[in-house]
């Protein structure tokens, strides 16, 4: 009984510090995205690379970095005013989700 229950224990142990485990780093991953994409210029080509590279590891990053892009191209606007190149960002962004849901719709 007392082997069972130190394994119990360890099991519990184990679990609890996975999640936090976790969490720390995707916390950290938010925080590397956030600092990134403040401190570094972005292309189209380089967006949807971030993005697919991303929603491979978990799609909530790749939304995470999709929400933190279009903050900057805001700031970034509101700032220096609306480039080209912001808005060939916010296309590219916004057109991920408008390709999949129309490609959704055909498939009905």
């Amino acid at each position: 009984m007392q082997v069972q229950n130190a394994v119990s224990a360890v099991a519990v142990w184990r679990l609890n510090n996975t999640l936090l485990d976790m969490w720390t780093e995707f916390a950290l991953s938010e925080f590397r995205i956030e600092t990134f994409v403040s401190t570094n210029s972005l292309t189209e080509r380089s967006c949807v690379c971030w993005m697919t590279e991303l929603a491979k590891i978990d799609s909530r990053l790749s939304v995470c970095f999709t929400a933190v892009v279009i903050l900057q191209v805001a700031y970034r606007s509101q700032r220096y005013g609306l480039s080209d190149d912001l808005v060939d960002i916010l296309v590219t962004l916004c057109g991920q989700f408008i390709c999949r849901r129309r490609y959704s719709q055909w498939l009905k």
